[in-house]
């Protein structure tokens, strides 16, 4: 049986098609954007194992790239550099269908919410807003991070 993917971004459309297909005997797949379909395109020739491996690195040194930003730029404006210290990457984990890791503050200060207000900014006790120095910082970094996770799984799919 051949089996054919099916790439729209309007789902409607996509279920039109499928159905169709279906009933004139191909076996189905849908993707609804071009992410997703080389996903799924990648899975069928190498597998749902060694892809989650790829992936796996990739968030994995995209996470650290993230972590490692976020550590350096916090310098600038720490004064006792316990939540640069903090910064901690989870090992990927899937959630609700995604693989992902998280960045996060472990410590036993509640530290988290200190950086919510570095990186948001926040309203003194007069009321008045205070743009923090590291207002921005995890932002950033989460943009190179993305760069990092890109081009790591560029590299790995050329290594194939």
């Amino acid at each position: 049986m051949k089996k054919i993917l099916i790439v729209d971004d309007e789902k409607p459309i996509s279920d039109i098609i499928s159905f169709n297909l279906k009933n004139e005997g191909y076996e189905i797949d849908t993707a609804y954007d071009g992410e997703q379909a080389l996903e799924k395109t990648l899975e069928n020739r190498l597998g749902k194992r060694k892809m989650q491996r790829i992936i796996d690195r990739a968030l994995t040194k995209g996470g650290q790239k993230v972590a490692d930003l976020i550590q350096s730029d916090m310098q600038s404006f720490a004064d006792t550099g316990k939540s640069a210290r903090a910064t901690n990457v989870t090992k990927p984990q899937t959630v609700n269908g995604t693989r992902e890791v998280k960045i996060n503050w472990q410590d036993s200060t509640q530290r988290w919410r200190i950086i919510h207000l570095n990186e948001y900014g926040h309203y003194d006790k007069a009321g008045k807003w205070v743009n923090t120095a590291g207002k921005g910082v995890i932002e950033n970094a989460m943009r190179h991070g993305r760069d990092t996770y890109f081009a790591t799984i560029k590299d790995e799919l050329r290594r194939l």
